[in-house]
């Protein structure tokens, strides 16, 4: 094919190409490369049903495995984003990160199997199994093993700490924070802080809920203040 800069190592490696500025490295890596430009993927079967996707950088066992048209995305780890397919602007760093999102876009997750399940858009995740159940959720924010674990399509849900929201929580409500290990919150609209046991204590609030309706303002609980 007439095509410039172009590095290929590996049996079935870039079979069908027709794009510039690709390396792939690894048995089957982008065998179906089409119309996208300036893409690297390295390992077996990265990238393999790319066809128009451009810029996508994928490093790992069948990383990235089924994208076709998506583009701007960073994978890094086995079967890390594998079933993308036209989701742009993802990144995803650890053993099945993002493994399930297909068309979901600007999402970031690092550790196993963060954001395993996804397929919203604009949601952040650092630990392993962070948002390991969400499925159709969008802007959420986990920092912590197994954060927002147990959410399954919560929108605007910030938890933060091991085991923050994994546990007792609200799995499809939004507008929530949890800050604390195995904290959780059960009412949309409200914060939560502490440890398994006390997920309401705060220092100034606390064994209780505050409200983050402007609207409604209120603070309930044991000592609450």
């Amino acid at each position: 094919n007439d095509v410039s800069f172009v590095t290929a190592i590996g049996d079935g490696t870039l079979k069908a190409n027709n794009q510039n500025s690709i390396v792939a490295i690894g048995h089957r890596a982008m065998t179906s490369a089409n119309t996208g430009t300036q893409s690297t993927a390295v390992g077996t079967f990265a990238l393999t049903n790319n066809l128009g996707g451009s810029n996508n950088t994928g490093t790992g066992f069948e990383v990235m495995k089924a994208n076709t048209t998506g583009s701007q995305n960073t994978a890094n780890g086995t079967q890390g984003s594998q079933n993308n397919q036209t989701g742009s602007n993802n990144t995803s760093g650890g053993y099945r990160a993002l493994r399930l999102n297909v068309n979901g876009n600007l999402n970031a997750a690092f550790g196993e199997s963060a954001l395993l399940q996804s397929t919203g858009n604009n949601n952040t995740a650092n630990g392993a199994e962070a948002f390991f159940n969400l499925t159709s959720g969008s802007d959420n924010v986990g920092a912590g093993f197994n954060s927002g674990g147990v959410a399954t399509s919560t929108n605007n849900f910030i938890a933060i700490g091991s085991g923050a929201g994994a546990t007792g929580q609200k799995v499809n409500g939004s507008n929530m924070l949890v800050v604390g290990k195995n904290g959780y919150v059960t009412t949309d609209g409200y914060m939560g802080f502490g440890s398994a046991g006390f997920p309401y204590t705060h220092a100034f609030l606390g064994e209780g809920e505050l409200s983050t309706s402007p609207s409604n303002f209120t603070i309930s609980g044991t000592n609450a203040s």
